[in-house]
């Protein structure tokens, strides 16, 4: 699962009650039967349509997640605070994503939210991408088209270098003299909860 705010990883949280998957397992949840299905629902709350009998379904992302799946992040970001109080902040860099393909599989979906996307590559060199048009509330999709098509199991690494605009929202600024010590700006994500 992942989501690009303000770096390439899945932050969000889906609005569903938490709940336990019991006995349920990747290997063995094909053979469940629709019985086990209704169960799931009645204990969950969760609606028929967003239990499936092989895995749950995340309906808060634009990712092809299924498909491929993040296993790891290397992440090189500059944080450059804001110079006056009615200017945001940037964070720009890289995130380098370490991709298991799931199922035979040609690309790649991030979600995104207000970012500047500059560069993507992969160790072979410059990837097409596609960033798509913003779909209220998930952001706007960021396609990444590999070279080769990636087999069940196969692995890949996928770089994306980026930048937040004034636009992003998942990043907040503080001038010193909002602070308590009034020394230093803070910067944080309202993604992440402050305690």
């Amino acid at each position: 699962m992942m989501r690009f705010i303000p770096y390439v990883t899945r932050l969000g949280r889906s609005t569903f009650p938490k709940f336990q998957t019991g006995s349920l397992n990747y290997s063995t949840q094909e053979a469940h039967s629709s019985a086990m299905v209704a169960d799931i629902t009645r204990s969950t709350g969760l609606p028929d349509a967003f239990v499936t009998t092989n895995i749950y379904v995340d309906v808060c992302t634009l990712s092809n997640y299924r498909a491929i799946r993040t296993t790891n992040i290397d992440l090189d970001l500059t944080i450059t605070f804001p110079t006056t109080p009615s200017t945001p902040g940037t964070i720009a860099g890289t995130a380098k994503h370490s991709l298991l393909a799931t199922k035979t599989i040609d690309h790649v979906v991030f979600d995104t939210s207000f970012l500047k996307i500059t560069n993507v590559t992969s160790p072979k060199g410059a990837l097409k991408y596609t960033l798509g048009d913003r779909k209220e509330p998930y952001g706007s999709a960021l396609t990444i088209h590999f070279s080769n098509q990636l087999k069940e199991k196969e692995t890949t690494e996928v770089s994306v270098e980026y930048e937040t605009t004034d636009a992003c929202t998942a990043v907040q600024w503080l001038n010193p003299e909002q602070t308590f010590g009034g020394k230093y700006p803070f910067m944080f994500c309202v993604l992440v909860a402050l305690s």
